[in-house]
């Protein structure tokens, strides 16, 4: 509960005249609007202005019906479940209200006292009518449940409502039975679940939003800044020739990074008509000026930044319009940027400080892992690249109007923010169209994803399966990025406090675990490594773990259901896939002595593929055949080039390794030379065990 909230439901009407329910609102208006303290939104609202029969619910004759919706959606934003309501909750509660109010208007009931099991069955049947069976597109069970259900909430509201009979439930409307049920009886479509940004979009866009951070970004950069340099010129010498100065200098600019021999990434701005060969235009159709388009390019880069970190960290977008530059972190990064040093001082981890604003009361302050780099490097993980470039973006004018934030919105006037014009924090609608219009202008798309709707929310998910998963399709940049992520996990065994990310990854990384066994039980892909020749000999039993019923994606929930119960999940590397048991565990054992039957993750000091392909856990993929080719040649060439200068102790090593890649490579179907035996006879080098049965 919010102590702080008065509880207004229970006063007279003549008290609650001079109240207030927010700094926003008073009791009486026509418009509740409540501030929220999540970043990236305005504020939530309860809309007590709608039609009812006769006019408007503004009528008199309404007043003690309104009065009753006000003083339910008050007592639950006081006191819900035992706790208040957060302000962005209040939507879907007055949403609700509304529809139950106009409904009771239509059907001549006075107050919530009047209605009992027969009229809620009335209600039920209502919403079923015009919401499921009329509606094409019908709805879901959840939003089914969530109109009807506001009945049984009245009801669970009556100790709030000792002094107002009018507001009393005497019964529970549905005998007990909860919303839910009550909706499945009548509505069989279930809530679609956000899906992952799906591979066929994923790739192009994140490989487009990384170009930016490159030549792109450091050319807006520098003209947002030659932009700012005019304008203070022009601010002490001011000249109705501003516009034209402006103009014709921002259209000069080149796009070149400063490398007057590379070949431009773009044309350069469109100052007339009369100047190029068609004026810019915007999403209307309106003529654009320099200063336009040059928002314009700001705006996209701001995008490629967040689609860098989303895609790159899972922060939710809300998180991301929280981030706060200011004060910098020892004067080097933006001030929502740490580096710490790992466990073992070999690398450097990046993490991004921020509010977590969703399952808390109020927000918290958090941290997600961005990325690591060898200590000394100068590697920037590209979450940290973007964050860099956005501060340095952004940063005239925070500085001009004294913000803090990250990243700010550059207001409604179509240009760039002037002294009379103080720009805000940005919001989260404003960061999903951005999003949306840099897939639109920039990104070229496979035909049949071409409609695909991307929105914010799928990132979180779609990063944490490239978390779990080794991709070939990605580029070097995006691959290394998961690369460095997953070893900086694996050593510290921490991605960040953000409890619900964490579990989305662990969620992820069993249901991978529960793929690979899928695919390799039922024989759609070549598998090598020990754990395959487990899977093998244990086919039949594993199948019935699978079962029969349902889709190939029922069967591989059902058996992540059976692995996070074990707690077994899939640590990708760059040679395999370690699907972790304990008690199997050969980088533990090649630490201990023995198998730490404690332990819950590989060993990071002892992990490579030598000892993974001594390991029961290690399942091999053709996503892994491009290290297993390299190892084989690299040792070919290391085995011929030491046994030339007769070191036969270094040329046995790479033999063996060479012996191990070729088989891996045979059982993923990739057919190599083995080494001459007569090679190795003459060295003194014999067969030796396979690190791979």
């Amino acid at each position: 509960m919010y102590p702080e909230r008065e509880p207004l439901h229970r006063l007279d009407q003549e008290v609650l005249k001079s109240k207030t329910v927010s700094s926003l609102s008073r009791w009486s208006d026509q418009i509740w609007r409540f501030p929220v303290d999540t970043a990236g939104h305005r504020h939530a609202t309860a809309n007590w202005d709608f039609e009812l029969p006769g006019g408007s619910s503004t009528d008199d004759c309404w007043q003690p019906l309104i009065d009753l919706g006000k003083r339910l959606l008050w007592s639950i934003y006081q006191n819900n479940d035992g706790r208040g309501t957060k302000p962005l909750g209040i939507n879907e509660f007055a949403s609700s209200i509304r529809y139950l109010l106009q409904w009771m208007a239509w059907n001549d009931f006075n107050d919530f006292s009047e209605i009992d099991e027969h009229a809620a069955s009335e209600f039920v049947r209502n919403v079923v009518h015009e919401k499921v069976n009329t509606d094409s597109d019908g709805i879901s069970v959840d939003s089914l449940a969530r109109l009807i259900g506001i009945l049984p909430k009245i009801y669970e509201q009556s100790n709030e409502f000792c002094d107002v009979p009018g507001a009393l439930m005497a019964r529970h409307p549905f005998q007990g039975r909860s919303a839910y049920v009550i909706a499945r009886q009548f509505c069989s479509k279930e809530s679609m679940a956000i899906p992952a940004v799906p591979d066929e979009v994923f790739v192009p866009v994140v490989m487009k939003a990384y170009e930016w951070l490159e030549a792109p970004a450091r050319d807006i950069i520098r003209l947002s800044t030659l932009h700012e340099e005019v304008r203070i010129q022009y601010l002490a010498a001011p000249s109705s020739s501003y516009t034209w100065h402006m103009n014709r200098l921002l259209g000069r600019f080149e796009f070149n990074d400063l490398s007057p021999m590379a070949e431009p990434w773009r044309q350069p701005l469109i100052v007339s008509s009369n100047d190029r060969n068609a004026a810019a235009t915007d999403d209307a159709g309106q003529a654009n000026g320099a200063t336009r388009q040059l928002r314009a390019l700001i705006q996209d880069l701001r995008s490629a930044c967040v689609i860098t970190l989303q895609s790159g960290t899972g922060m939710r977008v809300s998180e991301i319009a929280g981030l706060q530059a200011e004060p910098s972190f020892e004067g080097e990064w933006p001030g929502c940027v740490e580096v710490r040093k790992s466990f073992t001082g070999m690398n450097e981890l990046f993490y991004i400080k921020g509010r977590l604003f969703k399952t808390t009361e109020k927000w918290v302050d958090t941290e997600w892992l961005a990325g690591s780099r060898p200590s000394g490097s100068a590697y920037l993980p590209p979450p940290i690249k973007a964050i860099v470039i956005l501060d340095t973006l952004f940063r005239p004018w925070r500085e001009r109007f004294d913000l803090s934030d990250l990243i700010l919105s550059l207001g409604a006037t179509g240009g760039l923010p002037r002294e009379h014009a103080t720009p805000n924090g940005i919001l989260c609608d404003t960061l999903n169209r951005g999003q949306k219009l840099f897939v639109r202008d920039h990104v070229k798309l496979p035909h049949q994803w071409e409609d695909w709707n991307l929105t914010t929310h799928q990132w979180r998910k779609a990063f944490a399966e490239y978390m779990v998963r080794s991709e070939g399709s990605l580029i070097d940049a995006v691959s290394d990025h998961f690369k460095h992520m997953s070893v900086a996990v694996t050593e510290q065994g921490y991605l960040g406090n953000d409890p619900i990310l964490a579990g989305v990854v662990d969620d992820a990384a069993s249901r991978e675990a529960s793929r690979l066994l899928f695919e390799a039980v039922n024989g759609r892909t070549l598998v090598a490594g020990k754990m395959a020749d487990i899977v093998e000999e244990r086919k039949q039993s594993i199948s019935l773990l699978f079962g029969s019923e349902g889709s190939d994606d029922d069967k591989i929930d059902r058996m992540t259901a059976l692995l996070k119960e074990e707690g077994v999940r899939s640590w990708p590397a760059e040679w395999g896939d370690c699907l972790f048991r304990e008690e199997t565990a050969r980088c533990h054992f090649q630490l201990k002595g023995r198998f730490d039957l404690t332990a819950h993750r590989p060993e990071r000091s002892q992990r490579c593929a030598s000892v993974c392909c001594l390991c029961a856990n290690l399942m091999i993929s053709p996503a892994h055949k491009d290290f297993w080719f390299a190892r084989y040649e690299a040792n070919r060439a290391s085995f011929r080039e030491n046994s030339a200068f007769g070191d036969r102790i270094s040329a046995a090593v790479a033999a063996d390794r060479v012996r191990t890649s070729a088989m891996v490579l045979r059982k993923l179907g990739i057919v190599v030379e083995s080494l001459e035996s007569s090679e190795e006879s003459r060295l003194g080098i014999g067969a030796r065990p396979e690190e791979l049965s």
